[in-house]
């Protein structure tokens, strides 16, 4: 593929595999509408019958948190990264505490739809008929749930600006990023310049472009330590549908030099 994907092939094929055996048997997508069967993630079709899975900003929410809550304590920060490397560690910490947050709301939710029977979708996907029970009480053959990862690139490009920025070019140090993120860039207009004009993402940059296969992948491993109430796989969508102005009014300043709201 071309170098706009950068490294993020091997993630897409990983969330891939999981259909492989469907891809095989034609009949099991006749009838699967288009939108199911996404290209980026591959969103598990048995969301649309209403099994537990459902969109949030995992990606974008993490790196905020992250940043929101590096706190100082006498000058002094708790934490104070030497690499992009740690950085992406301490990210890849965050991300996981909230994907945990997210499966421990999501597997009430997927308990409770068990009483509400899904007579279309038992009819689309295979094994429900055969073992006589409801998509929602793990009668599938699929059986997997999914969790849309919103904000990627975002994320991918201000782990690619901190990097340039902070620990490349070392026009400013991690406190001095932390403090201009607080205060929405406020009185820091030639940081807010320096980070909008890292490399980005999809812009003939391998590095850059890396960066959005890095975050692909640990939401994927994120997701995999976890199977759903109906003994399936949570598997990962990247895609955003609407949400990205609902959680976009929401963020907070970023390093890629994205203002508040």
């Amino acid at each position: 593929s071309g170098c706009h994907f950068g490294d993020t092939d091997s993630c897409l094929i990983n969330c891939c595999l999981p259909f492989e055996e469907a891809i095989e048997s034609k009949s099991s997508f006749e009838n699967i509408p288009w939108w199911s069967l996404v290209l980026i993630g591959v969103a598990p079709f048995a969301w649309y019958f209403g099994t537990g899975g459902f969109v949030l900003p995992v990606l974008l929410l993490a790196v905020v948190l992250f940043l929101s809550y590096t706190k100082f304590k006498q000058s002094r920060m708790h934490f104070c990264p030497s690499t992009i490397d740690d950085v992406i560690d301490r990210y890849s910490i965050y991300l996981c505490r909230h994907v945990d947050y997210i499966i421990s709301r999501m597997q009430p939710l997927e308990k409770a739809l068990r009483q509400y029977p899904t007579p279309l979708g038992n009819a689309l996907v295979d094994g429900c008929l055969e073992s006589a029970m409801d998509l929602n009480a793990g009668g599938g053959k699929y059986n997997s749930s999914g969790v849309q990862g919103v904000g990627v690139v975002d994320v991918a490009d201000s782990l690619m600006a901190i990097k340039h920025v902070v620990f490349d070019q070392k026009i400013c140090s991690w406190k001095e990023l932390i403090i201009a993120l607080r205060s929405n860039f406020k009185g820091n207009e030639f940081l807010k310049y320096q980070l909008l004009n890292a490399p980005k993402y999809g812009n003939d940059n391998n590095q850059a472009d890396k960066f959005v296969g890095i975050v692909m992948e640990l939401f994927v491993k994120a997701l995999s330590r976890h199977t759903n109430t109906r003994g399936g796989p949570y598997l990962a969508g990247f895609y955003s549908m609407t949400t990205h102005i609902l959680y976009g009014n929401h963020t907070g300043a970023l390093p890629s030099g994205r203002l508040s709201g």
